[in-house]
C-alpha cells in the first residue's frame, strides 16, 4: 500500500522564491495519506423517530487522497439490526438511543467506521417534527385483551368450557358445556338401537403356486352399527372382517386378514379396544369358514382433566363365508 504525504506544489514554490519576509500567510492544502480513507464530515440521521417510522443515516463526506470511493458500509444498533441506510423504529428503541456507523470503502480497503446517533422519545408519537402527545392530546388506550384461561383462542365469556382447551368448541348434546368438560350426558347419547350389515367386496385373485391356476379371493365383512333414532345420530360402529379365496363350489383353500375393530364413535362413546380379540371357529380349508371376535366401547366424560367412563356397550359379531361363496352373520349386543 502506498504512504506519501503530499504538499502544495504551488505552496513550496512561493516559500522558496519569496523568502522567510514573504511567509506571513501561507496556503497550506489538507494533507493526505495515500491509501488510507479520513473523514471530512460527520454521518447524519434524518428521518421519523416514531415507531414504525424510517430512519435515514448519510454516508458523511470522505477523503480517499484522490482514489475513487466504491461503496459504503452500514450498521445500525437498536431493538432490531439493519446493514442498509435506512432503519425501521421499533417499539422496543422507545425512550433508548439508536446508533448508525458508516464505513467507507475504495479499492485499498475501507476505513474505520463513523458513526451518528438518535434519542427515540418514549411519548407515542414523538420524533420526525413533532414531540409527543399531551394527555388531553394523546389517543385513549386501546381496550384490554378479553380473559382467555386455557388459550384455546375463545374468550372465557364465549368458551363453553373455559378452562380446557378446545378451540372447536363442541357440544354435541347443546347444553351449553363442552363436551371435553361435559361430566353430564342425556340418556338419548347412550342408548340407541343397533342394525346390522355385511358385505363381500374387494374382489381379487390368487395364483395357486401347484397348479398356476387363478384363485377368486374376496373380502367379506359384517358390521354393527349403534343409532340414536331420537336424533338420528350415530354413537358408534364396529367391524369383522377377514379375507377368503376358494375353489367355486368346492372349498375355501386360504384365509388372511382377520379384524376387528371400532372404525367410529361419536361423543360421548370412545373404542376401548376388543374384549374378545378376533379369532377362528373354524378355518382354512374347508367348504366353509367362521370367525368370531367382540368389542368394547364406553360412554366418557369430562370432569376437569380427568376422563370418567359410565354406561359400556359390548356388540359381537359371528361371520361366516362359504366356497358358494356366500356370507353371512349373527350376533348382537352384551
Amino acid at each position: 500500500m502506498r504512504r506519501s504525504i503530499s504538499i502544495s506544489a504551488l505552496s513550496v514554490l512561493a516559500l522558496g522564491i519569496l523568502g522567510p519576509a514573504a511567509r506571513a500567510d501561507p496556503v497550506v492544502e489538507p494533507s493526505c495519506i495515500t491509501g488510507v480513507i479520513t473523514l471530512v464530515s460527520a454521518p447524519a440521521i434524518s428521518g421519523s423517530t416514531t415507531v414504525g417510522g424510517t430512519l435515514t443515516v448519510s454516508t458523511g463526506t470522505w477523503n480517499a487522497c484522490g482514489e475513487r470511493l466504491t461503496g459504503y458500509a452500514y450498521a445500525w444498533s437498536g431493538a432490531a439490526g439493519s446493514t442498509t441506510n435506512s432503519y425501521v423504529v421499533q417499539s422496543g428503541d422507545a425512550g433508548h438511543t439508536v446508533s448508525a456507523s458508516v464505513t467507507a470503502c475504495d479499492l485499498d480497503g475501507c476505513s474505520s467506521p463513523a458513526a451518528a446517533s438518535v434519542a427515540i422519545p418514549s411519548s407515542p408519537g414523538g420524533g420526525g417534527g413533532g414531540g409527543g402527545c399531551t394527555p388531553q392530546t394523546c389517543p385513549p388506550p386501546g381496550q384490554p385483551r378479553p380473559s382467555d384461561r386455557d388459550g384455546d383462542g375463545v374468550a372465557d365469556g364465549a368458551d363453553n368450557c373455559p378452562d380446557l382447551w378446545n378451540t372447536d368448541q363442541a357440544d354435541a348434546d347443546g347444553d351449553h358445556v363442552g363436551d371435553v368438560c361435559d361430566g353430564t350426558v342425556p340418556a338419548d347419547f347412550v342408548n340407541g338401537t343397533l342394525t346390522g350389515e355385511i358385505g363381500a367386496d374387494r374382489s381379487y385373485f390368487l395364483v395357486d403356486p401347484g397348479t398356476l391356476a387363478l384363485i377368486p379371493c374376496k373380502s367379506a365383512w359384517a358390521r354393527y352399527t349403534y343409532t340414536n333414532l331420537v336424533r338420528l345420530y350415530v354413537l358408534w360402529r364396529y367391524q369383522l372382517s377377514f379375507d377368503f379365496c376358494y375353489i367355486p363350489g368346492s372349498k375355501i383353500v386360504r384365509v388372511s386378514g382377520l379384524n376387528a375393530h371400532g372404525t367410529y364413535a361419536a361423543w360421548p362413546w370412545s373404542f376401548q379396544g376388543n374384549a374378545v380379540e378376533p379369532r377362528w371357529i373354524a378355518s382354512a380349508p374347508g367348504f366353509a369358514v367362521h370367525a368370531f371376535a367382540q368389542g368394547k366401547f364406553a360412554a366418557c366424560v369430562g370432569i376437569g382433566v380427568i376422563g370418567v367412563c359410565g354406561s359400556s356397550r359390548s356388540p359381537y359379531l359371528d361371520l361366516f363365508a362359504n366356497a358358494s361363496p356366500t356370507t353371512w352373520f349373527s350376533g348382537g349386543l352384551s
